[in-house]
Order: C-alpha cells, then sequence, then structure tokens
C-alpha cells in the first residue's frame, strides 16, 4: 500500500466535512417555523417528489450531470483497483 494513502483519504475526508458544513442558504441553515413552513406548502403544492426535481432538473441540471459523470468515474476506478494483479511467469 502506498505510504501517502492513509493521509490523502484523511485530508479529502476532512476536506468533505468542512465542505458540507458550508454549504447551503443562510436561512436555510438557521432553520426556524417560517422555514418549516414554507417547506410544507412547497411539498403539499407539488408533492415531495416534485420539490426536490424541479430545481435538480432546471437550475442544477449541469450539476446532476457532473456528479454524475463523477460517479461513474469512480466505479470503473473502483472496478479497476479491485482487480487482481497478474504477476508474470517466474516472480
Amino acid at each position: 500500500m502506498c505510504p501517502v494513502l492513509p493521509g490523502a483519504v484523511g485530508v479529502m475526508v476532512l476536506g468533505a466535512v468542512f465542505g458540507f458544513m458550508d454549504t447551503g442558504e443562510p436561512g436555510l441553515r438557521a432553520g426556524g417555523a417560517e422555514v418549516a413552513a414554507a417547506i410544507d406548502a412547497a411539498v403539499v403544492e407539488k408533492g415531495a417528489v416534485g420539490v426536490i426535481a424541479d430545481p435538480l432538473f432546471t437550475d442544477w441540471v449541469v450539476a446532476f450531470e457532473l456528479m454524475g459523470l463523477l460517479l461513474l468515474v469512480a466505479i470503473v476506478a473502483a472496478v479497476v483497483l479491485a482487480k487482481p494483479r497478474e504477476r508474470p511467469e517466474g516472480k
């Protein structure tokens, strides 16, 4: 195993944790009764799937497609890394 790999994984995990802590709308981070009421009204109007699907496929379609591509690359990389290496004869 590469000696740098555990440190790199730790840095990626910390980056993801701190990145997710600082995302989102300022009003949504604070929470509150008015945010809950707005979410409830949107769910009643569009349904639970519509509330998520509308912005995902209109405002965030490029990010959604890039995330799908990133996940595909990660799956292919995991398969390649999990494949046992063939050793030449005599070694």
